[in-house]
């Protein structure tokens, strides 16, 4: 037994010998492939041609620093065959932003060792936490800018801007990208840039409806992220390239955790897809996540490997992952470029114009623009946000809306070309005013606010403007039973009715600095009589109340919260409200516009809701 190990040993080695000598023979990523660039959504080399990289990515550099040096890198290239590496720099969590020097230093390392090294690159933005990359994008701007400065020119450096985003939708990335993307360019016109998307780059597909346009869209592709122990979204994958550029900067063979059982299988399926066997023919680079000796089951090296340049000391998913690095092999030479891709087709709404108003029960007279420069446009539909309304076959795309409602509405077209590619056009909101109601008269009195209030109601009321006058302090009360008085600025407070809430009156003391000095104004508030509609919406978790108001919301969680935001129905952010721990409760819309909207709680990276807001005029 000791002498078959050894002999196997001995094998072993010269074949890795023999190996290693080969690739060193061959020529590197860089020097096969040159400057990347992206034509007709895939990545290619220099000369035009399709290229598929596959890599690893770091774990924190701040937390396994000692797994990379010349020597790991130098042995990803030569004994594993990697093409890339992707440095990830977590910006929160004890990185970047707690130690700028010493991080930076250890990129310049990367950049550098990855260099001599002949593979490609990524500096990676790591936004994990706190998921908006706009909360730190002037620290963004900075490190982009002086990074592209510093390695403008060099073919193999790939900039990859935010990592993971989450809690935030495409319009608010997009925002953040639009101006990111423009610092870099100004030292480094051709360097690849990849831009994560939406629910831990899980979601590109959101991208397709607004994506980046002009200068700020040459030579990018979208991040998609999976764990194939969690993510079996194959066919949405197939879908969104079709129409976008895609590279997975990060996957893993565990679930989203990093940690929990492999499923090989699904990375197969994964790898598959990527290799090429998708309806595009599109080849999507990727980077395993991740090189470190963690304790997890997505760690590619065995706890302890690094601490004695164990590079070849691989977990049971290293060991699988390797195996898919080195076959097949990289073919440069052989690399042609695929047939043309079908181009979607193109489409925009004509009619109505944006922001019309019209009278209910109205009908409304949709028409579209559309075309495909390479085949035939299939059919036209026309949405109210989510709800089909209706299609049209042939020129001229046309449809027509009847009796429709007071309300405001998000309308698009979708265009399907005879291929199946599709587009949605941009959003055009329309308003459709009450032909019946009047508004409401404005508020008069001397305190202003709800005349009745139910249990557990927040309102809140306001002095009148000629009550107002040389007034200089302010004392609150209610004769009643009420849970909280909060005084939000002069003359105005918020009061929270509570559980025992059974009439009374809202009362203001008010001090003058003239005749009368003094007055007592009160207001007489009453419980409102129950309704079906708000004793059902009482028993739901995550309660908001009052719904509909002219006020404020409230609602109280039942779990913590990761993220809230309100947005209304054409996706704009109007609100972000951060996160929030269990049982607590959470006020917020006092200065939205009457308008729907829509409340997005995400609890987890699994679980989220979305609840329907009314802000009534």
């Amino acid at each position: 037994m000791i002498r078959f190990t050894t002999r196997f040993s001995l094998i072993s080695a010269l074949f890795l010998s023999v190996f290693s000598g080969l690739m060193a023979q061959s020529p590197t990523p860089v020097a096969a492939n040159g400057q990347l660039k992206v034509l007709n959504r895939q990545l290619c080399n220099a000369a035009g041609n399709p290229v598929q990289l596959r890599g690893m990515s770091s774990h924190g550099l701040q937390w396994f620093g000692n797994c990379y040096s010349q020597a790991s890198v130098q042995a990803l290239a030569t004994q594993w065959g990697a093409d890339v590496f992707r440095a990830a720099m977590y910006v929160d969590e004890g990185g970047y932003l707690s130690n700028k020097t010493g991080i930076q230093a250890q990129v310049d390392q990367l950049v550098d060792w990855t260099g001599q090294a002949g593979i490609y690159c990524i500096i990676d933005w790591h936004v994990l936490n706190p998921g908006d990359p706009n909360v730190h994008l002037s620290d963004a701007k900075a490190f982009f800018g002086a990074n592209a400065q510093k390695h403008a020119g060099k073919k193999h450096v790939i900039y990859e801007i935010c990592n993971e985003p989450n809690g935030v939708d495409w319009n608010t990335v997009k925002a953040y990208a639009d101006q990111v993307i423009p610092v870099i360019r100004q030292y480094d016109s051709q360097a690849i840039i990849l831009v994560g998307t939406p629910t831990w780059s899980g979601t590109p597909g959101d991208v397709r409806a607004n994506p980046l346009t002009g200068a700020n869209a040459a030579n990018v592709l979208y991040t998609f992220h999976f764990y194939a122990g969690s993510h079996y979204t194959q066919a949405y994958m197939d879908d969104v390239m079709k129409t976008l550029p895609i590279f997975v900067s990060e996957w893993g063979t565990s679930n989203y955790s990093g940690n929990g059982g492999n499923d090989y299988t699904n990375a197969q399926k994964w790898l598959d897809l990527f290799a090429g066997q998708n309806t595009s023919g599109q080849k999507v680079s990727w980077c395993n996540w991740s090189f470190a000796d963690k304790a997890e089951s997505s760690a590619a090296l065995n706890p302890g490997a690094c601490g004695n340049g164990g590079w070849n000391n691989t977990s049971e998913s290293g060991t699988w992952v390797k195996n898919h690095l080195l076959s097949p092999a990289d073919s440069w030479a052989t690399t042609t470029p695929p047939p043309p891709g079908n181009q979607a087709p193109t489409v925009a709404l004509s009619s109505p114009a944006n922001n019309a108003t019209f009278t209910a029960p109205a009908t409304v007279a949709l028409t579209a623009n559309a075309a495909d420069a390479d085949g035939t446009v299939a059919k036209v539909e026309f949405f109210s946000g989510a709800t089909k309304l209706g299609e049209s076959l042939a020129t001229p795309y046309a449809y027509n809306w009847t009796n429709v409602t007071a309300g405001t509405y998000a309308l698009t077209a979708k265009a399907t070309d005879n291929k199946g590619a599709t587009t949605t056009s941009a959003t055009v909101t329309i308003t459709i005013k009450s032909g019946s109601t009047p508004p409401p008269p404005p508020p008069t009195g001397d305190l202003l606010g709800a005349d009745c209030a139910r249990i557990n109601d927040i309102k809140s009321y306001t002095l009148s403007a000629a009550k107002m006058t040389n007034a200089t302090a302010f004392s609150w009360w209610v004769n009643g039973s009420t849970q909280s008085i909060t005084p939000t600025q002069p003359g105005r407070a918020t009061i929270n009715f509570g559980p025992s809430f059974t009439g009374g009156q809202v009362c203001v003391g008010v001090n003058y600095s003239v005749s009368p000095w003094y007055q007592q104004i009160c207001k007489s508030v009453t419980v409102c009589a129950p309704g079906a509609r708000i004793a059902a919406a009482e028993t739901a978790d995550n309660v908001v109340y009052p719904n509909p108001t002219r006020d404020q919301f409230s609602f109280t969680t039942e779990r913590s919260v990761q993220a809230m935001t309100v947005v209304d129905l054409t996706g704009k952010t109007h609100l972000r409200l951060g996160t929030a721990k269990a049982d607590q409760t959470i006020t917020f819309g006092e200065t939205l516009p009457s308008g729907v909207y829509v409340l997005r709680i995400q609890y987890d990276t699994q679980r989220q809701r979305t609840v329907k807001l009314l802000k009534s005029e």
